[in-house]
């Protein structure tokens, strides 16, 4: 049937007419509510792909067992530090000097082979939560049982507070009570 030249209330009934209005109204709800729906459904997704985001870039940042920076964001901060006291002593400015401390967990092979991998998790943990209370230092896992540190400044408190942490890292190692047994 065609609706060229003729009105619709010549063509339709009143009550085909009722039936057309309250259609389109149930049409045009559910089209909202479709359109609500994928604005929510987007949302979500946004929400789920920033929380992606972040997580993988935790991942490639932070080192998953100990907690340091990993690798390579470790090595990007020691970068962007050396760039900007090569750039200060380009320009004749004062340089923010800071000291490179280099860790090395001695016997690393044979703590895990005779306490397991457990206790040797948790020294590494145990060096890289120690390092962390201190303010101002950055510390990165290199590999294995291998962390640099950070620390600004390069004065005699700067080697004072490097020797603190070791004392304090012996100290904590020597309380817990599967890292006790661990001498060295």
């Amino acid at each position: 049937m065609a609706l060229t030249g003729m009105l619709w209330t010549e063509t339709f009934s009143a009550a085909e007419r009722q039936m057309l209005v309250g259609s389109s109204f149930l049409l045009i709800g559910l089209t909202l509510f479709a359109l609500l729906w994928a604005t929510k459904l987007m949302s979500e997704a946004g929400m789920r792909l920033e929380e992606s985001e972040r997580l993988g870039n935790q991942l490639v940042n932070i080192d998953e067992l100990s907690g340091a920076l990993s690798r390579r964001r470790f090595l990007e901060e020691l970068d962007t530090r050396l760039e900007k006291i090569r750039s200060a002593q380009f320009s004749g400015q004062p340089v923010d000097d800071f000291t490179l401390m280099l860790l090395d967990v001695d016997h690393f092979k044979y703590l895990n082979d005779s306490f397991g991998h457990g206790v040797g998790d948790e020294v590494l943990q145990t060096l890289v939560r120690c390092a962390g209370e201190q303010p101002g230092w950055i510390i990165g896992r290199l590999g294995g049982d291998e962390f640099a540190v950070i620390i600004d400044g390069t004065d005699h408190r700067t080697l004072f507070d490097a020797g603190r942490y070791m004392e304090r890292l012996t100290k904590v190692l020597r309380q817990g009570d599967r890292t006790r047994a661990c001498q060295g």
